[in-house]
């Protein structure tokens, strides 16, 4: 039907300029991750879906998922090791996984959902997988390769939106750092004796965290023999 095809390519257009607009708008990255799943569940028509970002916990790599449509309570938060789930699967594997059953998954968590078609697939920044885009439809129907497009397709959006919020977190720590430099330089520039500039130093010191920071120093006779030692700390 040509009316219909001309109907979805506009649709299609009018969602994908309201994802683009929301990545340029500012918003924290959750709730951009959750515009881009929602974007995407509503062109693909979905059942449900979420998002997930890679952290390491004891040196080794899971998916935390960060954005959900339609999903569980408890899927918001949870973290799946490679191999464990979709999202596990898909860091394992490294590579788009469609399955027309969820329960053909080795270890499948969601039992509800075993007879769900799914989709999940690698969010990838170059060659670096930074996250997880999962999605699922209830049977009996079925995802096709043109859904797996169109869900890459998000992928890549999704990369753009976590790229460019790990920029911004890191820009936003070099600038609190060289602020806190500017100002320790300044107190020690006017310190009028070591106590002004330990107290300086330290302050930039604990300001970082949580430390228990000290610093000794050795006072020495009129022989350069060392006669004291004072701890100073914070």
């Amino acid at each position: 039907n040509p009316e219909q095809n001309i109907s979805d390519a506009i649709r299609r257009a009018d969602i994908l300029q309201r994802v683009m607009t929301s990545i340029s708008s500012g918003l924290e990255l959750d709730p951009l991750l959750s515009n881009i799943l929602e974007s995407a569940v509503t062109l693909i028509e979905a059942t449900h879906g979420t998002i997930g970002l890679v952290v390491e916990r004891s040196g080794k790599m899971m998916i935390r998922t960060v954005a959900v449509h339609n999903m569980p309570d408890e899927e918001l938060g949870a973290e799946m090791a490679p191999g464990i789930g979709l999202a596990g699967t898909v860091l394992r594997m490294k590579q788009t996984i469609r399955l027309d059953r969820y329960g053909e998954l080795e270890h499948p968590t969601l039992q509800n959902l075993v007879d769900h078609s799914v989709i999940g697939v690698p969010v990838q920044w170059g060659e670096k997988i930074i996250g997880f885009f999962g999605i699922g439809i209830e049977a009996p129907r079925r995802f096709t390769d043109h859904d797996v497009e169109t869900l890459e397709f998000f992928a890549q959006y999704a990369a753009v939106a976590i790229n460019n919020a790990n920029l911004f977190k890191a820009s936003q720590s070099a600038l609190n750092e060289m602020h806190l430099l500017y100002k320790t330089s300044q107190r020690i520039g006017i310190s009028d004796d070591v106590d002004g500039v330990i107290d300086a130093y330290l302050d930039q010191v604990a300001a970082g965290g949580e430390y228990i920071c000290n610093i000794c120093l050795y006072e020495h006779d009129e022989n350069n023999q060392r006669v004291a030692v004072v701890v100073r700390g914070r």
